[in-house]
């Protein structure tokens, strides 16, 4: 598939050091941008204006998207019903502009999901190492035996009568697990899921005010036959009923454990499959997936209407991922965070504000949450003298009070 990609702004240029070495001002480098992520760029303007924006045409269909490409934050803008109040709207890309991220935020609007390298994000192999144990020795308490990355586990691993989720799309026997709730396990956990990085490419995603927690999951993978022929293709907001905007309702941070080589079991995906805002269809999307190679450490963020699956693990041992799952406010949890959650573990991490902030805590709905005002009771003596009223009122009630 080829797209025409126009772009224009004068922020692109201040946001050159972030994006590439040279920022494309001819359409030939931009060309060359274009094919080294797999798009085609058959069209270059320049207009001023604040932010970039891009025009995508997809040439074999006949839709224009418009989407907007988030390099530079727009200026710092009263909010129209808080001017008066002194209020100032966020600057919601200054985390982009701050790690350097745009052209993670360029890779996810082109193809809908970016891979960040653990020079970015932070993460150390002491992190990865601790968290890779945790859930190892987690594993062994539930299935009742060992685990390793080099040989997987020791025993073979019988699921009875289960045949998975996705796995029933192509009829095969699961080769994987996963393990729910993770920040519960160890504040190892709760600090991934409040990484900075993550954080403020999710938010580019879903929004900086609507974002929240839905689950925090692994995948614990073994060889075997994967999802089978159909790569177990589908869309993590496809529970969500059409049709879909530009924002995402989901979306996920695959953090990967062990690297994502040739045979891993690496993920697949449709790269630019979230701009056509549908549900795979098969055999064709099958065809259309590429395999997304990384290192051990690397971060996978993607848009919740990305088109992804994964392929079947070949080799020995075992490929872990955790899954940090995020959604928008007006989207139901996976995990009810909000509700179920202990409190008290939400302060034991990296960012205690943001992990409440993205659970879902303190909303005014799930409990007295508002203040309400206090009867002060000199006022009510005084409006009773004026008002030539004196000791206790008549019970009686009125005719307003009573319905007539």
């Amino acid at each position: 598939m080829a797209y025409a990609i126009e772009f224009g702004g004068t922020s692109l240029c201040r946001a050159r050091e972030g994006l590439v070495q040279n920022f494309p001002s001819r359409l030939s480098d931009y060309s060359a941008l274009a094919e080294r992520s797999g798009w085609g760029a058959l069209g270059w303007g320049k207009r001023r204006c604040r932010q970039a924006t891009a025009l995508v045409v997809p040439t074999n269909r006949n839709v224009l998207r418009w989407f907007r490409v988030t390099m530079q934050a727009l200026p710092r803008t009263w909010a129209p019903n808080v001017a008066k109040a002194g209020h100032r709207q966020p600057d919601r890309n200054a985390a982009i502009r701050e790690f350097g991220l745009e052209p993670y935020v360029l890779a996810l609007e082109l193809n809908g999901y970016a891979v960040v390298p653990p020079s970015v994000t932070g993460v150390t192999d002491e992190q990865i190492d601790r968290l890779t144990a945790l859930l190892l020795d987690k594993s062994e308490e539930l299935v009742g035996c060992r685990f390793t990355v080099e040989d997987g586990p020791e025993c073979e691993l019988d699921y009875g009568d289960y045949k998975g989720v996705i796995e029933r799309m192509s009829g095969v026997e699961p080769s994987q697990f996963q393990l729910m709730q993770l920040c519960t396990f160890d504040r190892a956990f709760r600090d991934l899921a409040v990484n900075p990085v993550a954080v403020a490419l999710m938010r580019h995603m879903i929004g900086h005010r609507a974002t929240r927690f839905s689950s925090h999951n692994c995948f614990i993978k073994w060889a075997g036959d994967g999802y089978g022929d159909s790569l177990g293709l589908h869309c993590d907001q496809g529970g969500v009923p059409q049709p879909w905007g530009r924002i995402a309702l989901n979306a996920n941070c695959n953090w990967c454990l062990t690297e994502y080589s040739s045979d891993s079991g690496l993920l697949a995906c449709v790269p630019g499959s979230h701009l056509r805002a549908s549900h795979p269809v098969q055999p064709a999307a099958a065809r259309e997936a590429v395999p997304v190679e990384c290192p051990r450490g690397s971060l996978i963020a993607f848009h919740g209407q990305l088109w992804h699956g994964a392929y079947p693990r070949t080799a020995p041992g075992l490929r872990v991922t955790i899954s940090n799952y995020y959604r928008h406010a007006a989207i139901q949890p996976q995990d009810d965070i909000p509700n179920h959650f202990p409190r008290g573990l939400a302060d034991d991490c990296d960012d205690p504000e943001t992990f409440k902030q993205l659970a879902g805590f303190g909303l005014p709905y799930q409990s007295q949450a508002l203040p309400v005002p206090k009867a002060r009771r000199e006022t009510a003596s005084n409006c009773g003298r004026e008002n030539g009223q004196t000791g206790r009122q008549s019970t009686a009630p009125s005719a307003a009070s009573s319905g007539l």
